[in-house]
């Protein structure tokens, strides 16, 4: 295709569907995978991270030490919370963990919901909560 004049890298693609154009967006919202412009994820695991957060901080109300959960309930919700939130859509973002970010996000993601649901000090690590879990580090 041959085309006129020069095309800006700034200037955003044209496109007309039933004669209505359609706005440019730099990410979107496929499946419940954010997907940003060039397959970068770090949107979705920052949305995942938001996600986790907001929902342990609901659960932090009921995780009491003197009267919370117990620990086996406790596993359910970090298999249930953690495991199937970040499972999902795995298989089209997993190639991003190769990168530093991605690791760092997930690891805050994991440490956020792991700390809670072990009642633990903030110094313990990442990898002694899992193994608390009964996880591999």
């Amino acid at each position: 295709m041959f085309m006129k004049g020069s095309m800006a890298e700034t200037r955003h693609p044209s496109v007309r569907v039933n004669g209505r154009s359609v706005k440019y967006a730099s990410c979107v919202k496929y499946l419940g995978v954010w997907v940003s412009e060039r397959m970068n994820f770090r949107l979705h695991l920052e949305s995942l991270r938001k996600k986790c957060v907001n929902v342990v901080g609901k659960l932090r109300r009921v995780m009491r030490s003197e009267w919370g959960l117990r620990k086996r309930t406790l596993r359910v919700l970090y298999k249930g919370l953690f495991s199937a939130c970040v499972m999902y859509g795995a298989s089209v973002w997993y190639e991003a963990m190769r990168f530093g970010y991605a690791r760092d996000l997930m690891y805050k993601c994991q440490r956020v919901v792991l700390s809670t649901c072990l009642n633990v000090c903030r110094t313990v690590s990442t990898a002694a909560m899992q193994v608390l879990m009964d996880g591999l580090p």
